[in-house]
């Protein structure tokens, strides 16, 4: 009986478990950007760095809507982790005025 009971709980914790406890995927930069491009036709939308030094990248396939975040790590550049992936991407067309200018 304990033991079904331990199972479910088991179950329980990982189907309710935060995001940040999942396992990362994670590979060579390079093969990461080629396996979203091949597989899923998302390409680089957009990069930069965050407060830790680490850089981000936004991968977007403009016509289904698919989307994925990497981050690579200053101490390991050429590792890339997929920390984000999802649907219904739309591109923003706000845009902040331009200060200064005559409207």
């Amino acid at each position: 009986m304990h033991r079904y009971l331990l199972t479910a709980l088991v179950a329980v914790f990982f189907v309710l478990a935060p995001r940040g406890l999942e396992a990362q995927s994670c590979g060579k930069d390079a093969d990461v950007t080629r396996h979203l491009a091949t597989k899923y036709e998302e390409y680089t939308w957009g990069r930069g760095l965050n407060t830790r030094g680490e850089m981000i990248a936004f991968y977007v396939n403009s016509e289904t809507g698919t989307w994925t975040v990497t981050v690579r790590h200053p101490s390991r550049p050429e590792i890339a982790c997929v920390v984000a992936s999802g649907t219904a991407w739309t591109r923003s067309e706000i845009r902040p005025k331009d200060k200064g200018r005559p409207s």
